[in-house]
């Protein structure tokens, strides 16, 4: 439900990932800082001039510095805390400003709509309609069926509608007056920012939207794993994320390795609310969700070829063997000399060996 910006980053920043991809633990005995979004991630930064790569913490939640301002370069923490004997417990104030918001009629609640800071997207009629379809069919042989929404508000108070048991983790304080089973909770560290409830591990699905900032996927799901280790070994996930971000889902999630064809969309997103524009695709941990649908939705059709569920607008590839008309109306092409389909505009260079989308400068 969060997207969050680095708009308010300093221009020098030219590449932003979490500090060699290890968990803090890993990285040094000393506790990072925090802030009232809970404890801090470790990233890395390469300046444009220089060229130097230096580690900084900054908020898990907002990089927008108006809007929190922890920052420390690592070495400056690490020494002041040696100084002090500092414990992280480093808290800072967060500001008010005020934002762009739109009512949310599913939630009862003005939604953070400010790209520039926090900005809270979510999900239209549709949208709910198909994920709470999906998990209302989840079936578990030992339990009840028992839901995990993460970041996604409006399809925990779809499944309290229903009557379908449900826990709510965000890290917006306002939305325990929505529904209850309601906690909060920063999904990229882990950590319950208020006192931690005792919630068994024994959910048969999770469903969750984050930001779409691949480089904290896997901080997301290594606390998703550690603060629910048999959920996530073997539940239904079902996780909402940009189709152009498929190999960065997988390699943090190596059990997300279906992406399916429906398409995600946000009634208040200026962008993400026609499933011809919108890239948002529908992850699952299932081998196949045709299956689990009850009826095809609207918009979709099953594939003949692949036996699969697949929009209206994607065609299938006989070479390719697989529908692969995945970013808009607009069907791909085969390319014989790549062996697979690009985009119907795309052009292949011989010289380079590849296609190209516009023109380029040839390599060789």
């Amino acid at each position: 439900m969060l997207e969050q910006s680095q708009k308010r980053l300093p221009e020098t920043i030219t590449k932003l990932h979490l500090a060699c991809g290890k968990s803090l633990d890993e990285l040094e005995p000393i506790p990072p800082p925090r802030c009232s979004h809970g404890e801090a991630l470790r990233f890395s930064r390469i300046e444009k001039k220089t060229g130097e790569c230096r580690d900084f913490y900054a908020c898990s939640v907002s990089r927008d510095r108006k809007l929190c301002r922890l920052f420390y370069w690592v070495e400056d923490w690490h020494r002041r805390a040696r100084r002090s004997s500092a414990d992280g417990e480093t808290c800072f104030t967060v500001p008010t400003r005020e934002k762009k918001a739109r009512y949310d009629p599913n939630l009862g609640i003005d939604t953070l709509v400010d790209n520039s800071s926090n900005a809270q997207f979510t999900f239209d009629r549709d949208s709910i309609s198909t994920i709470v379809s999906i998990c209302k069919q989840t079936n578990v042989a030992a339990s009840p069926r028992k839901m995990l929404c993460i970041g996604t508000p409006s399809i925990h108070v779809e499944l309290k509608k229903q009557g379908i048991d449900s826990v709510l983790l965000d890290v917006d304080d306002r939305l325990s007056s929505i529904a209850d089973s309601v906690y909060r909770y920063n999904m990229f560290t882990g950590e319950f920012l208020e006192t931690a409830p005792d919630l068994a591990d024994d959910f048969s699905a999770i469903v969750c939207d984050p930001p779409f900032h691949p480089e904290l996927f896997p901080a997301l799901f290594n606390s998703l794993k550690r603060t629910f280790p048999n959920s996530y070994d073997s539940s239904l996930i079902l996780f909402a994320c940009p189709y152009f971000f498929s190999e960065q889902v997988t390699s943090a999630c190596p059990r997300l390795g279906n992406m399916t064809d429906i398409r995600l969309t946000y009634f208040n997103h200026k962008k993400y609310v026609s499933g011809n524009r919108s890239p948002v695709r529908l992850f699952t941990s299932s081998a196949s969700l045709k299956s689990i649908l009850p009826t095809v939705p609207r918009g979709y059709h099953i594939c003949t070829h692949c036996d699969e569920i697949v929009s209206d607008h994607n065609k299938h590839c006989t070479r390719c063997n697989r529908c692969t008309s995945i970013a808009g109306k607009t069907p791909f092409k085969h390319c014989d000399a790549c062996q697979k389909c690009v985009k119907a505009t795309a052009v292949h260079c011989d010289s380079c060996n590849r296609c190209f989308i516009s023109s380029h400068t040839c390599s060789q």
